[in-house]
């Protein structure tokens, strides 16, 4: 590498500071790298400096740990090589976001109670939707055929499903519907005999052995369920990013923020649907951002990692972790890996200032877990 030159970090590409360690986001692959915290450091202090001049900072070992550090930034291609004028003329990503929709998420579960295409006509005029709509019984395929016919007029920007498996549903069925109804963006087949995920097909297929009964399988945090785009990373600096413009109606026809929690605006058929999207109450939540939230607000995934308000650890406490979040910041561990402890034994929660972690506690953790 030519060290004598300065460096651009691609505008796409956005580090990320947790507790242990940092992420580069690239909003564009969509993918995530790991990086010491150190390097964090660099890439947000010595933007206008040349590569040269940093690495002579160091000595030793970490002044070669300095040169592969530039390297492994060029060769995943974070960085550009250039000389100090075309430097300035990289312009920054703006990170604001904006939305025309006053509603742009709708949940809705499957219910004979009530009519699912007139529903979304009287929703679609407040934003163009992303619908989900969730099958908790068995449905006969000529319904759902006959529902996606009637939904295909109407302002979907994308239609996810969530049905149980049925062998009535063969491969060249599905086929078709999705020939057919290309607004369809996701199927998720629950209760399946064997596992399989087709991530990269259109739509995207999933079978998951797992039964879904109820709305409150949900709230699960976990890296199969980032979100690594350029429109959800800026949403996430401002707004919660699993409420901020969702709305959802249960099988009885009751309209909430979302489909678990106790509080409904009333129902479908006899409620002020603009009274309530415009009312405080409903957009309560919108505004409870990943930065405000405790433990969250020190992970380096906070910006492509859904919240969940319904499930936390202390319900008295709006700001309070997601109750199933199975990943510790402080230590950089999930769950399901070796050395792992949960947040609890890393500090303590207050009433008044939320989670106080234990410094002195978690340094010696990672040191016993990651060394000096």
């Amino acid at each position: 590498m030519e060290q004598n030159s300065y460096y651009f970090l691609f505008a796409n590409c956005i580090p990320v500071r947790g507790y242990t360690r940092a992420i580069i986001c690239d909003l564009t692959r969509k993918t995530i790298d790991f990086i010491p915290i150190q390097l964090f450091n660099i890439l947000i202090e010595s933007k206008k400096n040349k590569i040269k001049d940093i690495v002579q900072r160091y000595k030793g070992d970490e002044k070669e740990i300095m040169s592969e550090y530039f390297d492994f930034l060029l060769e995943n291609e974070y960085i550009y090589l250039c000389d100090k004028d075309t430097l300035k003329k990289f312009p920054p990503l703006s990170k604001s976001w904006q939305s025309p929709n006053h509603i742009s998420s709708l949940i809705i579960e499957y219910s004979e109670n009530f009519c699912i295409p007139e529903i979304i006509r009287n929703i679609e005029e407040y934003g163009k939707l992303e619908i989900q709509i969730r099958f908790f019984t068995k449905t006969p395929i000529n319904t759902i055929l006959k529902l996606l016919s009637e939904l295909s007029n109407r302002r979907i920007c994308s239609l996810e499903l969530i049905i149980p498996f049925s062998n009535e549903i063969q491969d060249k069925t599905l086929e078709k519907i999705c020939l057919d109804y290309q607004f369809i963006s996701k199927f998720i087949f629950y209760n399946t005999p064997k596992e399989n995920i087709k991530d990269h097909s259109t739509p995207s297929i999933i079978y998951t052995h797992q039964n879904i009964l109820s709305e409150s399988h949900c709230g699960f945090i976990s890296p199969h369920y980032f979100n690594i785009s350029i429109d959800s990373f800026t949403e996430s600096l401002y707004y919660n990013n699993c409420l901020n413009q969702k709305l959802c109606i249960n099988k009885d026809g009751e309209i909430k923020n979302c489909l678990n929690m106790d509080r409904s605006y009333g129902s479908i058929h006899k409620a002020n649907l603009e009274k309530i999207i415009f009312s405080k109450e409903f957009n309560l939540y919108n505004k409870i951002k990943k930065d405000s939230i405790d433990v969250c607000k020190e992970c380096e995934f906070r910006y492509i990692c859904s919240d969940c308000r319904t499930f936390i650890k202390y319900p008295e406490n709006i700001y309070s972790q997601p109750a199933k979040c199975t990943y510790n910041p402080y230590i950089a561990k999930w769950e399901d890996e070796e050395g792992y402890v949960s947040v609890e034994e890393c500090g303590t929660y207050s009433k008044n200032k939320g989670f106080v972690v234990d410094v002195k506690k978690v340094e010696a953790l990672n040191l016993e877990l990651w060394g000096g």
